[in-house]
């Protein structure tokens, strides 16, 4: 099997080295998808993770499988509604295991991309403001980590997250995020020329304009 898989160039060639015995992947996007079909595979993509002790490379692979997950159709072992806050829950586990919280961000860093995302968010709502929006300040937290290259807001991945928060409001407490948030993203309509009309900005004026009068 092992030399097939060499053949048809998914595994790399076997190395010289006595301390290197099991074969690696040809290309990190190979291993990324593999992984992550593992965790597929099974019921619960976290206990797989959990009983091969979460190595820090399977991060990728983590967040692919959620993906899926998220994406996949309406199904009575993974309903829409709920989806995120099951996610989320079976996702914490890794931290309270002792492996890092950095775990714990991959439901929102699979969510956020997605073309899905405001209905995910909707949905989650609730869950997402409880305990004064942590859930949410997570949520803030890795749309400005991760989809801020070069000091620009990714506005495609930000502005569902900024559609929900004007639809169903946020907690006081995160105030200063969200206008960070909004701020960002209004930066880049600029920039990219966006016109007049957009539908999302509208809101946002809208809603500014009734807090003023």
């Amino acid at each position: 099997m092992v030399d097939a898989l060499r053949r048809d160039g998914l595994l790399g060639p076997a190395s010289t080295s006595p301390w290197q015995r099991a074969p690696e992947f040809f290309h990190e996007q190979v291993r990324l998808y593999a992984v992550s079909q593992v965790l597929l595979s099974g019921a619960d993509p976290v206990s797989e993770l959990i009983a091969a002790s979460a190595p820090r490379w399977a991060l990728p692979a983590g967040r692919l499988a959620a993906q899926y997950l998220l994406a996949a159709p309406d199904s009575p072992t993974n309903p829409q509604a709920g989806r995120f806050e099951r996610l989320q829950t079976q996702f914490d586990k890794l931290p309270a295991a002792g492996f890092g919280e950095r775990w714990a961000d991959l439901p929102a860093e699979a969510t956020l991309p997605l073309e899905g995302s405001r209905e995910l968010f909707a949905s989650a709502w609730p869950s997402l403001v409880a305990s004064n929006g942590v859930g949410l300040a997570r949520l803030l937290r890795v749309v400005q980590q991760r989809h801020l290259p070069g000091g620009l807001l990714d506005a495609a991945v930000a502005e569902p997250l900024v559609s929900a928060l004007l639809e169903h409001g946020w907690p006081r407490e995160l105030n200063k995020k969200v206008e960070e948030l909004t701020r960002d993203w209004l930066r880049t309509l600029i920039i990219s020329k966006v016109p007049a009309g957009h539908a999302v900005r509208i809101a946002l004026r809208d809603r500014i304009s009734a807090r003023v009068v």
